[in-house]
């Protein structure tokens, strides 16, 4: 994907200025009805007390592991190991910056400001929409990495075959309930779904699903995408089903260029989610996301804004609002994962 996913690699330590909550407030309030968000559907948010450091997760096989409970002549019980494993967290960053010269006033009318503090609650929007979008994009790519699943559960569709293997807008050939089915065969803990809105309107329109029995009438006669989200659930027999909706330019360097590329590709993602794992480090679920928790901003997921001022710039000097979010994606159980690559002919 051409869409640049943010930098990477710096450390709090790299942090300037004084946290504001009442603009960390501004920027996490704001809602771009354009663009919808799925990444938290996915990646299930367990925060850090800490910048840097390690986390402690159960090793995949001892969740599966069956003990010896049978006491010994003794009396003493067996004792267990739990495989604990720590893992060191590389902070992630995303970052933008607001500047300009406190003196020269004249530049907030130039763009359309009323005053200084329209312009940084403008500024501070803007970033909000940037950080977002990079997040985004940021767990596409991981969700796309075939080395986050085990081999057997990554399926990779194809022009011609047997209809489990078909591409699915090839509606005369292929069978889009069957190779989920096959997925769920090989992975029992499914209980969530994710695809960007193109696959989502050739399943509304697949002949295998409105010939479904649990399809209904009204379903087959809406013309509302959407309704077959529900339908789809009950269709593949999944409790979530999430449609990623966001899109950027192929090109963030060329700011005339018109081409939109979606940010979820031309993937099926299937596993199990666990909502409550975010704080638990011994229940699993398939990825999480750990950020570093600001103490005042906790609920906005990690994001907070910093301020400070570069007395070294102008008589009065140069005022900077940065939007910061230092975390970290980590697939936490590759075997509650699956992944359909090019559901749609490429």
């Amino acid at each position: 994907m051409a869409i640049n996913a943010g930098r990477t690699g710096v450390g709090i330590s790299d942090l300037r200025g004084e946290i504001r909550v009442d603009y960390t407030d501004l920027m996490f309030g704001y809602k771009d009805p354009m663009t919808w968000f799925i990444r938290d559907k996915i990646f299930v948010q367990h925060p850090l007390p800490y910048t840097f450091g390690q986390f402690r997760r159960d090793l995949e096989e001892t969740w599966f592991k069956v003990p010896d409970t049978t006491v010994p002549p003794t009396g003493i019980p067996n004792t267990i190991s739990f495989g604990d494993e720590s893992v060191n967290v590389a902070m992630r960053w995303l970052a933008q910056k607001v500047e300009y010269d406190r003196v020269d006033l004249r530049q907030f009318m130039l763009k359309g400001y009323m005053s200084e503090q329209d312009m940084i609650q403008g500024g501070i929007r803007k970033m909000g929409r940037g950080l977002k979008i990079s997040e985004e994009i940021a767990a596409a790519v991981v969700v796309a990495n075939t080395a986050n699943y085990n081999a057997a559960q990554v399926k990779t569709m194809a022009a011609s075959g047997d209809p489990v293997d078909v591409y699915w807008d090839d509606y005369n050939n292929s069978d889009p309930i069957a190779t989920i089915m096959e997925m769920r065969e090989e992975n029992r803990y499914i209980n969530t779904m994710a695809f960007n809105y193109p696959t989502l309107l050739v399943l509304q329109q697949h002949p295998k699903i409105l010939g479904s029995s649990v399809v209904s009438a009204q379903d087959r006669r809406s013309a509302d995408p959407w309704v077959y989200v529900e339908t789809l659930k009950r269709v593949f027999g999944v409790e979530n089903i999430h449609v990623g909706m966001a899109q950027g330019l192929t090109n963030s360097s060329k700011p005339s260029a018109t081409v939109k590329e979606d940010v979820w590709g031309n993937n099926v993602w299937l596993g199990y989610v666990n909502p409550t794992a975010g704080r638990d480090p011994e229940t699993p679920t398939w990825a999480k996301e750990y950020f570093y928790s600001v103490a005042g901003v906790e609920e906005y997921g990690g994001f907070f804004v910093t301020e400070y001022e570069d007395r070294e710039v102008g008589p009065f000097g140069t005022l900077y609002e940065r939007a910061w979010k230092c975390k970290q994606d980590y697939v936490y159980a590759k075997n509650m994962g699956s992944l359909i690559v090019n559901p749609l002919t490429p």
